[in-house]
């Protein structure tokens, strides 16, 4: 009878093969996060400012934001986003509840 070949060889063949396999995975997840990582911050950087006009009852005027209002307490209303600041001033001129006195930081 022939003697079986000892299965070390074979062993050490398959561990040495996960092993790559595991090594190309971990690169596998850092190219992945590190292009997520890119194109968040890509996009982010690209993207253009948005305006609100809202109304704020304690300086009674209407204000441009660049920030999502949340309406409470003296903010009363929100009108938006416009994506410049031509088209929120344009729209504050027309909103019948903004008082017809320029904010001059907007300007």
């Amino acid at each position: 009878m022939i003697p079986a070949p000892p299965l070390f060889p074979i062993t050490a063949l398959i561990k040495s093969r996960l092993a790559a396999i595991n090594a190309g995975s971990i690169e596998m997840q850092r190219w992945v996060l590190g292009a997520s990582l890119t194109v968040l911050f890509a996009t982010a950087s690209l993207a253009e400012d948005l305006f609100w006009v809202v109304g704020d009852r304690a300086a009674d005027r209407c204000a441009i934001v660049t920030s999502n209002p949340v309406i409470v307490g003296d903010i009363w209303f929100a009108d938006g986003p416009y994506k410049s600041l031509a088209d929120a001033k344009l729209a504050r001129s027309t909103i019948g509840a903004c008082p017809n006195k320029q904010d001059p930081a907007d300007d």
